[in-house]
């Protein structure tokens, strides 16, 4: 049998954000609008004793999310985000969604 595991950390931050490229019935997305994002962020481990201390994961990820989105405004998507803070930590997998209901998730191939 073969076991593969990974750790996670949630988190969650407000943030505003507009579509400037929206059109149709989607137009209303151009203006800026508050959502509560939602973020879930894995990595693998060949280790069961903490190789990585999730505790230690999210509080890195949570600084760097208050430094660049948390209260801010910006032209993101949940796909935009999902795939910075996957880079930016070296994750394996990240999703992100807009107030619990739709998003993206980003995994490392």
């Amino acid at each position: 049998m073969i076991i593969k595991t990974q750790v996670w950390t949630t988190l969650e931050f407000v943030a505003f954000h507009a579509w400037k490229n929206a059109k149709g019935k989607e137009a209303y997305l151009r203006f800026k609008h508050r959502h509560k994002f939602y973020l879930k962020a894995g990595v693998f481990v060949t280790g069961l004793d903490r190789e990585v201390e999730f505790i230690n994961l999210q509080e890195k990820i949570q600084a760097y999310i208050r430094k660049k989105y948390e209260y801010k405004t910006g032209e993101w998507s949940c796909e935009m985000i999902a795939t910075d803070i996957l880079k930016q930590f070296d994750l394996d997998e990240v999703s992100v969604s807009e107030d619990g209901e739709n998003g993206s998730t980003a995994t490392r191939t």
